[in-house]
């Protein structure tokens, strides 16, 4: 039961997360301008958000290492999204081309046979 209520708990602040990402995208196209600026307001927002609420909760959290990991997923991967997304680029994209790249260098299929293009295609 304590391992379900801590991944509970941090399933909840990932999605919190990225639900105040998907708004602070809605504040981008007001604000083009400010771009970094909104990365580092949201960043730190969302930083004092679930430090606000994981004192709330830390007695009933027995398991806090998965919370923790929990948190670091979501903050890592609402931050990456809000970057890309400034930038114009799609993180499922992303991590779709990545993804499919290293499987291929992992079973060594020659080059010819990859679908597709490298990285480079990102920066």
């Amino acid at each position: 039961m304590d391992l379900s209520l801590s991944i509970a708990y941090g399933l909840c602040c990932i999605l919190f997360l990225i639900l105040f990402s998907k708004i602070i995208v809605k504040l981008f196209h007001a604000f083009k301008t400010h771009a970094y600026a909104l990365i580092y307001t949201s960043l730190f927002n969302k930083i004092i958000i679930v430090s606000t609420f994981t004192v709330l909760i830390k007695g009933q959290l027995e398991h806090k290492i998965i919370y923790g990991m929990l948190l670091l997923i979501g903050i890592m991967y609402s931050t990456v999204e809000l970057i890309l997304k400034f930038r114009g680029k799609k993180l499922d994209v992303i991590i779709n081309v990545q993804l499919a790249n290293f499987l291929h260098s992992q079973f060594l299929l020659p080059m010819e046979h990859q679908i597709l293009p490298p990285p480079s295609f990102l920066a």
